[in-house]
């Protein structure tokens, strides 16, 4: 009789531990929003589009307000070549005046990334300086205001800018 109490009890033990005979087995986890978009974030860094792709969908789904997530997704846009997208997600972010000075900074220099992609260097340079004026401590800005320059044989423009 106790033999077979310790079963159901370690039967009981198991199953609330999501464990069955087999070992572990899959139970749902609820993902926060902050979690998903962490996720989308360090698939982009790792060049996994296709996981970056799903996870800022999970994520825009639980946060659809958040101007971080359209960030990445518009990130997630660019590296599928959907320039035009990326391009409307970053010119979004950046014409919400109430974003904080360095989220509009950033989509900023996306959006001129996204523009170097296609070749438009004027364009690109003034998103930049736009960017500068919003965060001058934004490395990114200086860095691609510098390879523009370099790029296009503005020498003493770039000699300048630093």
């Amino acid at each position: 009789m106790m033999r077979r109490l310790n079963r159901i009890a370690l039967a009981f033990l198991l199953a609330a531990a999501g464990c069955g005979e087999n070992g572990p087995t899959e139970r749902p986890v609820e993902e926060s929003g902050d979690a998903a978009l962490q996720r989308a974030v360090e698939a982009v860094a790792l060049g996994k589009i296709d996981a970056a792709d799903d996870a800022v969908t999970r994520a825009a789904a639980l946060m659809p307000d958040s101007a971080e997530v359209r960030l990445v997704a518009g990130q997630v846009a660019y590296f599928k070549k959907d320039y035009a997208g990326a391009r409307a997600a970053f010119k979004a972010i950046a014409a919400e005046t109430d974003l904080p000075a360095a989220l509009r900074a950033d989509a900023l220099v996306a959006w001129a990334v996204t523009e170097l992609a296609e070749d438009q260097f004027d364009s690109s340079r003034l998103l930049l300086c736009r960017a500068l004026r919003l965060n001058r401590r934004n490395p990114a800005v200086w860095y691609h205001l510098g390879m523009l320059s370099r790029n296009t044989y503005r020498f003493d423009e770039a000699a300048l800018e630093q």
